[in-house]
């Protein structure tokens, strides 16, 4: 959970976009929903709906769920890099080799042997536990991805300084952007940063909000300028 000291994204992300949208499109009105269910039952933390300047019905998605989880990620990495594990595998690696090998081929065969296999022990440890932490950032950005919107976002409770210099911060930006996604952020100085944009996804349908079990409800609300009670 963010400390008492950061803001929290879910205080923020909600009128930053709604602004952001309605700036987009000069002043159309943008309708935000909470907690939607689709109808396939998954549940969407943050729906906005908007008229384009077509007419055309358009929807983007916020997810704060994983806020905590991939933020906790980022900032450990960029704070202790990959884990102390790192040394402990490779000294013990390499003992083993020196205590087999002293006997056969005596200490300083033994040894450079030793120092030889720490140091592979070591980058194969290193390139595989980066490997798993950008696998599970892979496997919640794809989850985002399969929301039903023309644009999806994450909001993280954050500090965007958290992302210089953080090799991980930017494979996680990188799987955003691979995936159209759009980034932004909020530190303890309570202000929203944009990271970067959505790319806008065509729709199968004739437009996002019929993947949604509130559909009549939230068309009826961009339609006729007047907001009703989404069950």
């Amino acid at each position: 959970m963010p400390s008492p000291k950061e803001s929290r994204i879910e205080d923020f992300a909600y009128p930053f976009l709604q602004s952001y949208y309605s700036n987009k499109y000069k002043g159309k009105n943008v309708y935000v929903f909470k907690a939607i269910k689709t109808k396939q039952g998954t549940e969407v933390d943050g729906l906005f709906a908007f008229l384009s300047p077509e007419n055309k019905i358009c929807t983007a998605s916020l997810n704060t769920s994983y806020s905590t989880e991939i933020a906790s990620m980022l900032n450990n990495y960029k704070k202790n890099g990959l884990s102390k594990t790192r040394y402990i595998t490779a000294v013990i690696t390499a003992a083993i080799s020196f205590l087999l090998l002293f006997q056969i081929a005596g200490i300083f065969i033994a040894a450079g042997a030793a120092l030889v296999v720490a140091a592979t022990c070591f980058l194969i440890h290193s390139l595989l536990e980066k490997k798993f932490k950008v696998n599970k950032l892979r496997k919640i950005v794809s989850s985002f991805k399969q929301v039903p919107a023309d644009e999806k976002w994450v909001g993280l409770s954050m500090s965007s300084l958290n992302f210089r210099r953080n090799r991980l911060a930017e494979n996680f930006l990188a799987l955003c952007r691979k995936n159209g996604i759009g980034v932004i952020t909020v530190g303890q100085r309570a202000k929203v940063v944009l990271k970067q944009e959505p790319q806008q996804v065509p729709c199968p349908a004739e437009d996002f909000l019929t993947y949604y079990e509130s559909e009549t409800v939230i068309r009826t609300a961009v339609l006729t300028n007047k907001v009703l009670k989404v069950a």
